[in-house]
């Protein structure tokens, strides 16, 4: 008995520790104010995270932002050897883009079946889960642990059905 006690003790810690932390949501509208989320992504970049992943279509970001914003963005990630997984519909740089793993990006990519693109995003790093939808320009950010763990489960799936 007190080894099946020890085995799941560190994932109930786990799972007190992030539920104990304070969760928010916030909304940003406009352009200004997506400009100004999508710099604090570049932020979260500067410090190392376990894993980055990013749900959906990049296209329409890379050219609301640009490729610069991007660039930097990806430039702080392999600066901190964070890695990220992506699950894409129509990329904004097909053909430039390696499917499998790319070692000096540190990064995977797989590519969702047609029928599945969407305009919008959702992007995964810690205990922060973004939605991003570049047509309306809106986006909306839930800070909580155990949301982003269920996000990162229905991701996780996917990658693996993929």
């Amino acid at each position: 008995m007190s080894r099946d006690l020890s085995k799941i003790i560190p994932d109930l810690t786990k799972q007190f520790n992030l539920s104990s932390k304070a969760s928010w949501i916030k909304t940003y509208q406009g352009m200004d104010e997506l400009i100004d989320l999508f710099h604090e992504n570049v932020r979260l970049c500067d410090r190392a995270y376990t894993e980055w992943m990013w749900l959906g279509n990049d296209d329409k970001l890379v050219y609301l932002y640009g490729e610069i914003y991007f660039q930097q963005l990806i430039k702080n990630r392999v600066k901190n050897k964070t890695p990220i997984k992506i699950l894409n519909c129509r990329p904004a740089n097909f053909y430039a883009i390696k499917k499998d793993f790319d070692e000096r990006e540190y990064r995977q990519m797989k590519f969702l079946p047609k029928e599945y693109e969407s305009d919008t995003s959702i992007s995964i790093v810690n205990n922060i889960v973004t939605h991003w939808n570049p047509i309306s320009l809106k986006a909306v950010v839930i800070e909580d642990g155990l949301i982003a763990d269920q996000y990162r489960g229905i991701f996780n799936l996917l990658w693996e059905v993929l």
